[in-house]
């Protein structure tokens, strides 16, 4: 069997990776989610000594040098279908990392916080604005209002923790005896539904889908995180509720670029007026502004318009916003305009200075 195979991470993986490739297969393969799938159980044994295996770091090494691990650092299973994980887990794993807060029916571990992402135009990042998510959440099931029973019926006390809501955590590693974990069966209640509620199947929660109105705050960037308390999943029995973990996507703008709270954007300037100077108007995050161009403005030459940035995040103000010059020279010229040329040209010979002289003919 190859570990990185059964978990779909690279040979290179981080130990983060790994424990991320395995929760997800393990909550996908549970056999508890799976009843009717008889490979389940296999699978779901196939994922956790994968995960046994890279997540040993001397057994890795073994395994990347000699193609397996040659039996070295190899835990002792716990009981058989212990926490409802067939064939158990060694002595390495944290229980409580594994089976996390939430429960989902029978001990299958769900993560209380949910990740979305929030696509935004360039505009909308720089100035902020409200964005309306949808995206899907466990919450509470509208049948039973996340008792988990069928209507008209009441939960029992839990046989397996007899009502204490936890399980002793026995022969499952030499420093961990008489340590105590949620019971898998209650998911840590003390109670159960006598009939289980048909349409969350006892669970007291089902995925749902949800609209949220989220506020934006200008000046935020691409890749930032913004959190949403109270928007995560919610867990079974109505305990607690996780957060929602927003993902900041900016869209490129086709003319804007930014540098911290600097836009820059080019300036195409007529040969004229970057040689005689002029107003021209600029557009910019908070409109068009009018901007005077002082003669004999070169290529190249970044012009500074203050105050029409974006807004600094943490204090009062706003960036600048930059244009960088660049200068439209003519490539076809009537016979007239030509002349006219060559009469500029020999006057501008005649300047003493020969410095605005220079100048054009650089450009040419």
């Amino acid at each position: 069997m190859d570990p990185y195979a059964v978990l779909g991470v690279a040979r290179d993986a981080s130990p983060e990776d790994i424990k991320r490739a395995f929760r997800e297969l393990a909550r996908q393969h549970h056999p508890d989610r799976n009843p009717e799938d008889s490979g389940a159980q296999k699978r779901f044994q196939d994922i956790n000594s994968a995960y046994q295996l890279l997540s040993d770091p001397a057994r890795r090494r073994n395994f990347d040098r000699f193609g397996s691990d040659g039996g070295s650092s190899r835990p002792t299973p716990g009981p058989s279908g212990f926490g409802g994980f067939p064939g158990g887990f060694g002595g390495s794993v944290n229980i409580e990392d594994l089976f996390g807060e939430v429960f989902g029916g029978r001990g299958a571990a769900v993560s209380l916080d949910v990740e979305a992402a929030v696509d935004l135009a360039f505009e909308e990042a720089a100035l902020g604005c409200t964005k309306t998510i949808q995206y899907d959440r466990l919450d509470s099931c509208d049948r039973c209002a996340g008792e988990g029973c069928e209507p008209g019926t009441q939960r029992a006390r839990c046989r397996t923790c007899q009502g204490r809501g936890r399980v002793a955590v026995a022969a499952f590693g030499l420093f961990q005896l008489g340590a105590e974990r949620p019971c898998p069966a209650c998911a840590g209640l003390g109670s159960i539904p006598a009939t289980p509620c048909g349409s969350c199947a006892g669970s007291g929660v089902r995925m749902r889908s949800r609209k949220l109105d989220v506020t934006v705050p200008p000046g935020i960037e691409h890749g930032a995180r913004q959190s949403v308390r109270g928007g995560g999943n919610r867990a079974t029995g109505g305990q607690s509720v996780g957060d929602l973990e927003l993902l900041i996507r900016v869209r490129a703008h086709r003319e804007f670029q930014r540098q911290a709270d600097e836009v820059m954007s080019e300036l195409a300037l007529p040969f004229v007026t970057a040689t005689l100077g002029g107003p021209v108007t600029v557009t910019t995050l908070h409109g068009p502004v009018t901007h005077v161009v002082p003669s004999g403005t070169q290529a190249g030459t970044v012009l500074r318009l203050k105050g029409q940035g974006i807004p600094h995040r943490f204090r009062r103000g706003r960036g600048d916003h930059l244009l960088k010059v660049s200068v439209t020279i003519p490539t076809r010229l009537s016979a007239r305009a030509e002349e006219l040329v060559r009469q500029l040209d020999g006057e501008l010979r005649e300047d003493s200075s020969g410095s605005m002289f220079s100048r054009i003919k650089n450009w040419f």
